[in-house]
């Protein structure tokens, strides 16, 4: 029996299948995983809101010129209420991404003075000693 069949894998297998991908594993290794799946998740969800809005276009062309539908009017709505969806979808993946790179470029930042507090620091010092050069 082998040992996958045993249920224990040795450091050298790995699954056959891996999840598809539009950037290679090399632009992986230069950190920016995160933004490539972003913009691959763009690239998919764009790609079939614009196939729906095409079959959605050509079936108002032939409802207008007489011609026979593709779609029903329940399809047609369903594929519109998926559109909607998936556009929404990325809506909120594009904010979930901008927002960690504001927090990430917050934390990164030097804290600077809040100018409140400089002003109370400066009104300590004693007059005396701002204008004072002997």
């Amino acid at each position: 029996m082998s040992a996958a069949r045993e249920g224990t894998c040795t450091a050298g297998q790995g699954p056959l299948f891996q999840e598809f991908r539009w950037h290679g594993l090399e632009a992986e290794a230069g950190g920016e995983t995160q933004a490539l799946e972003l913009a691959g998740s763009v690239r998919d969800i764009a790609g079939g809101a614009r196939l729906v809005l095409g079959l959605l276009e050509r079936d108002g062309l032939a409802r207008d010129n007489g011609r026979q539908e593709l779609l029903s009017r329940c399809h047609q709505g369903l594929l519109e209420r998926f559109a909607i969806s998936a556009l929404t979808m990325l809506e909120e993946s594009a904010d979930h991404f901008i927002g960690q790179a504001n927090r990430r470029a917050e934390t990164a930042r030097p804290q600077q003075d809040n100018p409140a507090e400089s002003l109370v620091r400066l009104a300590a010092v004693p007059s005396a000693s701002i204008g004072d050069a002997s």
